[in-house]
């Protein structure tokens, strides 16, 4: 069964005060479901370095957002870069396509 690509990005944007940009940059790598740890190293859509060493962080993830989470990257198909949240094709997800269909 093929997980929505937006699955688990509004539990993450809600408990944890995570940006947009950030949860749709973030990367599995930067996951830990045991530590219950995100690692915060994105700015924006477009993947890069942070300006300061104050811009990279760790997001502490409750235990209903790792349940979340733990059950999203079972079902998720494999892309490329290895996202938590991508497009349907496994590529980068564009901010506003993540809200479209939520605003009315």
């Amino acid at each position: 069964m093929r997980a929505r690509r937006d699955g688990a990005a509004f539990p993450l944007a809600i408990f944890t005060g995570v940006r947009r940009g950030e949860i749709l940059a973030l990367r599995w790598k930067k996951v830990d479901l045991i530590k219950g740890v995100a690692r915060s190293k994105a700015s924006g859509l477009y993947v890069k370095e942070v300006k300061t060493s104050h811009s990279e962080r760790d997001v502490y993830l409750s235990d209903s957002v790792l349940d979340v989470l733990a059950k999203y990257k079972q079902r998720q198909e494999c892309n490329d870069y290895g996202l938590v949240i991508s497009s349907n094709n496994g590529n980068y997800l564009e901010p506003r396509n993540l809200l479209r269909k939520y605003l009315i």
